[in-house]
């Protein structure tokens, strides 16, 4: 019999579940009113073009729930994988097991859906400055500026229209608001502002793989 078709599980293909957190005894009706609670887990799996399994936690159940084969979700997909015919022969997974990135997220109590992901990890803005003038006394004062604000976690000088890029990391939207304002708007020679805020790392789950 030839493999079964593993390959059609495309690198890049991937699924995202919300599911209530409170939901185990919902058969008897025990939890139903978690329901209402605003309690959710999140969980989203990406195929990768590279073999392996790598799970990311985050939330309540960091530490506590497993990071290898026996996380429920990616047994429940394997046996899901069985069904539909999609995995590898048992003599061939070794070779055929497509890569899995797995991100599951368990936000605390009241919660909204959505939340947990761009709160955890923070708000990355990316902004473009211009300044007054480009020597080097007007450069320096201002990467001298840069240098003692630790939200800025990159800054690059630019050829083009722009002088500096920078990556601003902040806990939320608000957060760097106040910085813009009371931080950027104030450094030396400055003329000009453009923020723009990141909505996810596309890229994530590459990165994940290669850690």
């Amino acid at each position: 019999m030839a493999p079964r078709a593993a390959h059609r599980l495309a690198a890049g293909t991937s699924v995202h579940v919300l599911v209530p957190a409170s939901s185990a005894n919902l058969g008897p009706g025990f939890d139903s009113i978690g329901l209402a609670l605003g309690v959710w887990d999140e969980c989203t799996a990406t195929v990768t073009d590279e073999p392996g399994l790598v799970i990311e936690v985050e939330g309540q159940g960091l530490g506590d729930v497993p990071l290898d084969e026996r996380h429920l979700v990616y047994r429940s997909m394997l046996t899901a994988w069985d069904h539909l015919d999609l995995g590898p022969e048992a003599d061939d997974k070794a070779r055929a097991m497509p890569g899995m990135y797995i991100a599951d997220l368990f936000p605390e109590w009241g919660q909204r859906p959505g939340a947990l992901d761009s709160e955890a990890r923070g708000v990355d803005v990316l902004v473009q400055v211009t300044l007054d003038r480009q020597t080097e006394d007007y450069l320096a004062r201002f990467e001298h500026a840069v240098r003692q604000c630790p939200e800025i976690r990159e800054c690059f000088l630019m050829t083009g229209g722009v002088d500096y890029w920078l990556r601003v990391q902040t806990d939320s939207v608000a957060a760097y608001e106040a910085i813009h304002s009371e931080v950027l708007s104030r450094m030396p020679g400055v003329s000009r502002i453009n923020s723009s805020i990141a909505i996810r790392d596309a890229l994530r789950p590459q990165r994940a793989r290669r850690r």
